[in-house]
């Protein structure tokens, strides 16, 4: 019988005998279910009028098609079931999903001009990530990531989770932390790891912005990461590091995660400032610009403290707010 070629937005449980053109536009690792030992994997697909379903595959068949799709691109997909799904379990905007199997028709194709080449994502500037912290919201980035922190064991409410930290940043030379969770762990991070002497560039989706070590960011059970994305976004980025990557190279202070990380636009002169270990930086938006968490530093001695500037909705007003990006020792006297 004759399959009908149709479009992702006319794809409901009820058609019969359809294909549908599509692209991998996210293809994520496979993950085991927090409510059962089962497996599943989840991808994104596109069709040429820029509509995004999510596809899913379970258990065994993960293996099956382990190779079969691949980011970025095309295919002509056959024979998936669609069923509806809740909006929490999905990762677009959506209220079907395709789970794909080993009875699933799938078929490569060569790149398509059809296709439109969108912004796949809207992506967030460091400098607005204060916009977005500790609220329900979730952002894009793409970022250079120039330092990798070991992985460790954290305890939580729930238990005990792998973690491992990253300092990424863009061309703001804003560097911040990536906090990685439990399963990125493993998968993700492991790869960037391996990566990490050449600062390589990762595109990251549906990550939380929370006020940890100032603003920093973290992932969620549903985000996703792409190493050296070929998107136009992470070219121009990669192509910008060659040029300044001592301007980058210069936000690592030391080699200890535990001090501070400032620009080089800001680090002082050696003649006059020594580097000291930057104070805990509290957790809690009421503490986030409160300068008496520097009471621990000396009294007697002048410090030279750099702020970061953003802004943070309260009670729906803007208030500026300062994060302590380093503290450096003066070692000259001021007059009185």
């Amino acid at each position: 019988m004759t399959r009908q070629t149709l479009l992702i937005s006319e794809i409901t449980p009820q058609t019969k005998n359809w294909t549908a053109k599509v692209r991998v536009i996210e293809k994520l690792l496979p993950r085991t279910s927090m409510s059962s030992p089962k497996k599943y994997q989840r991808i994104v697909l596109m069709d040429k009028e820029g509509t995004k379903v999510q596809a899913s595959i379970f258990g065994a068949e993960i293996n099956l098609l382990g190779t079969t799709l691949s980011n970025m691109n095309y295919y002509n997909i056959a024979g998936a079931i669609v069923s509806t799904i809740e909006p929490q379990y999905c990762l677009v905007s959506s209220q079907f999903q395709w789970k794909l199997s080993s009875r699933t028709y799938i078929e490569q194709l060569p790149s398509d001009e059809e296709f439109p080449t969108p912004n796949l994502h809207i992506f967030t500037l460091f400098d607005q990530f204060g916009k977005h912290v500790d609220s329900s919201s979730q952002i894009d980035m793409v970022a250079i990531v120039i330092k990798a922190m070991p992985s460790r064991m954290q305890e939580i409410r729930i238990g005990a989770s792998d973690v491992q930290e990253f300092i990424v940043t863009d061309k703001s030379l804003t560097p911040v932390v990536l906090t990685m969770w439990d399963q990125f762990v493993n998968n993700e991070a492991s790869l960037i790891v391996d990566k990490i002497d050449s600062m390589p560039i990762i595109l990251g989706t549906r990550l939380k912005v929370v006020s940890y070590k100032g603003i920093s960011l973290t992932t969620k059970a549903s985000s996703f990461f792409a190493l050296n994305p070929d998107i136009p976004e992470a070219v121009d980025l990669a192509n910008w590091l060659i040029e300044h990557k001592e301007e980058v190279l210069n936000l690592l202070v030391t080699n200890d995660p535990d001090l501070s990380l400032a620009s080089s636009s800001m680090q002082p002169s050696p003649q006059t400032t020594s580097p000291i270990a930057i104070i805990s930086q509290p957790t809690e938006k009421e503490g986030m610009c409160n300068l008496a968490n520097v009471g621990q530093l000396q009294t007697e001695k002048y410090f030279l403290i750099r702020l970061k500037k953003y802004q943070l909705q309260v009670q729906n007003e803007d208030e500026d707010r300062f994060n302590i990006m380093s503290v450096h020792d003066v070692h000259v006297k001021m007059e009185k």
